[in-house]
């Protein structure tokens, strides 16, 4: 018979929250540890056992599941969880943070596992998950992963994970500016906005991502739908410094940084990054051709 682990996860954001709620929902118990105790009372009404700390939830767990912000997040996740236990980490982190990580933990005790996908998939349980690490890491954590996620695919023993997850994220980020160009000048030479974005959303140049984001585009309402602007500057940075790492400009991902960081200085690093497609929309400073909500 196989052996159930006991399973905790950390990091109970927007990402977090439904994809542990999943694993609830599939009657797995779950140990539940965030920075924001509102969070894992949450949690803690649909059956979640709440952890006061990391090192209390690690003491209850052979299996632990991360979905955390940044680098520092997990490098402070990766210093206070017992060697012994397995982390699974699905967070948008760089390589040598990861690194970092694995050099701590016992070599089958660490898989790399980002996600692609919105809340809206993360709630259905329709991620995409890149995994690397160990098979035998992978092993341990894939009966959990598929309730997780609808394709779940192992990519390597080290970092190779982490590596796809920033390439991905270097398209989604160009893409609101590719969008925003198109846009602004189909509508100066005469078309509606609704006209242009339905066309694009049936061309040859559509994607899941410009259809989902179609009526955003039509009615330029920017409540995040999923990733803010705050997460793509933080993922182009990555994709910058990794690349700079291995003698490789990355001109693109480098203006996606650039111009996100303009709309943080505005105050509007909350809003869903698609707003990213507004820049192009004239030559007057960003206060003014921004339309906001």
């Amino acid at each position: 018979m196989e052996t159930k682990l006991h399973v905790g996860w950390i990091g109970l954001g927007k990402m977090g929250t439904p994809m542990c709620r999943r694993l609830l929902n599939n009657n797995i118990p779950v140990a539940v540890y965030d920075l924001r105790a509102t969070a894992t009372k949450e949690l803690a009404k649909q059956g979640a056992t709440e952890c006061g700390s990391v090192a209390a939830l690690s003491r209850k767990c052979d299996l632990v599941f991360s979905m955390v912000s940044d680098d520092e997040a997990l490098l402070k996740v990766g210093s206070m969880l017992d060697p012994a236990v397995t982390l699974v980490d699905m967070s948008t982190v760089s390589l040598s943070a990861s690194r970092q990580v694995a050099a701590g933990r016992q070599a089958d005790r660490y898989l790399r596992a980002p996600v692609s996908g919105s809340v809206s998939l993360a709630e259905s349980g329709t991620l995409t998950i890149y995994c690397s690490g160990t098979q035998r890491a992978f092993a341990a954590a894939q009966s959990y992963l598929c309730h997780l996620g609808s394709r779940v695919i192992f990519c390597g023993e080290s970092e190779e994970a982490r590596a796809i997850k920033l390439a991905i994220n270097i398209i989604a980020g160009c893409v609101p500016l590719l969008v925003g160009e198109a846009i602004a000048l189909a509508t100066r030479l005469g078309v509606s906005r609704e006209m242009i974005v339905d066309a694009m959303a049936e061309s040859a140049v559509s994607s899941p991502l410009i259809q989902y984001k179609a009526d955003m585009l039509k009615s330029l309402g920017w409540a995040a739908t999923s990733a803010s602007l705050d997460t793509v500057a933080k993922d182009a940075g990555l994709a910058v410094r990794e690349g700079a790492a291995v003698d490789l400009a990355l001109p693109l991902s480098s203006m996606v940084r650039q111009v996100s960081a303009s709309f943080q200085q505005a105050g509007m690093g909350q809003l869903d990054f698609f707003a990213l497609s507004q820049w192009a929309d004239s030559g007057l400073p960003l206060h003014d051709r921004m339309h906001k909500p």
